[in-house]
């Protein structure tokens, strides 16, 4: 378009290794990206909601809280790491 700047591509935001968060195996991590939820910063602001959208085969109900994995993300999302 004439007069009009081009702006770049933002960079993709690159995933977090999500297998650092102890209890997600690769195929939870795969089943969490196909979802959308590649980052611990996602996983850390999770409602009841999601946690029950992204449950059935792949992830049985309850696995993400008994193994706390929100927690874990909001630690991992801030740096820290997980003991």
């Amino acid at each position: 378009l004439a007069g009009m700047r081009q702006h770049a591509a933002a960079a993709p935001i690159q995933a977090d290794n999500l297998l650092l968060i102890r209890g997600i195996d690769a195929a939870a991590a795969a089943h969490l990206a196909a979802n959308g939820a590649d980052r611990f910063a996602d996983i850390a602001n999770w409602t009841a909601s999601d946690i029950a959208a992204l449950t059935g085969e792949t992830i049985e109900a309850g696995r993400i809280s008994r193994q706390g994995w929100i927690e874990q993300a909001a630690m991992l999302a801030t740096g820290a790491l997980t003991s």
